[in-house]
């Protein structure tokens, strides 16, 4: 119909779907900032700058790579890689801010379900950040690793580092001074529609782990 094919219709339906998720990041970003912002305190700072860490920067870094994503369909394929990557360090290093300003502020660390995703989620994601360039230049290395196989362990690694902050978030609603602000109704609906954009953000990167695996298979 209308001389378009089942394809066009499809990546009609994942741009629209890429744009949602973008609603819902700005959504969650905007309103944790601005419960972290109506007092200035440490835990504050801290859910500050790891909400942009990884809602924001995060999601955007994986995003970026996507063909139905907008602002980066019109750059190369280079272009978009080197977004990816810089998009990743900014959200390690907010991230990290994030976790040393709590650190620094507390006799115990990282003993409740929040703490230990936390800081797991950090340290592959700093590991990330740091051997970025192996995927980046992953051809001209080949004569140590097959361009593939790193890409498939960046990409796995990727993967789980960021489903385990955005797991770890989840578990931040449930702390009293999220509560103390929003209610239980909230809480639960923040955790739903940071579900949907965790689903929807890995959907293309879970599809290109799965390629990958099929061609270092045969």
């Amino acid at each position: 119909m209308l001389g378009y094919s089942y394809r066009d219709y499809y990546g009609i339906i994942l741009t629209i779907i890429n744009i949602i998720n973008h609603i819902l990041i700005l959504f969650v970003t905007g309103y944790l900032l601005y419960l972290s912002g109506l007092k200035l305190e440490v835990l504050n700072v801290h859910v500050g700058l790891c909400v942009v860490g990884y809602v924001l920067l995060m999601s955007e870094a994986i995003m970026v790579l996507s063909e139905e994503n907008l602002w980066s369909r019109i750059i190369s394929h280079r272009a978009g890689n080197h977004f990816h990557w810089y998009l990743q360090c900014l959200g390690t290093s907010f991230n990290i801010a994030g976790i040393v300003v709590l650190f620094k502020s507390r006799e115990t660390h990282f003993k409740s379900i929040h703490g230990i995703l936390g800081i797991s989620s950090a340290a592959i994601l700093s590991f990330l950040s740091l051997s970025g360039f192996t995927v980046l230049f992953s051809v001209k290395l080949n004569n140590l690793m097959r361009p593939i196989v790193s890409k498939c362990i960046h990409n796995f690694l990727g993967i789980t580092c960021y489903i385990l902050g955005m797991i770890a978030l989840c578990y931040g609603y449930r702390k009293k001074w999220i509560l103390k602000y929003t209610g239980v109704g909230l809480v639960n609906l923040g955790t739903v529609i940071t579900g949907i954009i965790i689903f929807i953000t890995i959907m293309r990167p879970v599809r290109s782990l799965v390629n990958q695996i099929k061609s270092i298979s045969y």
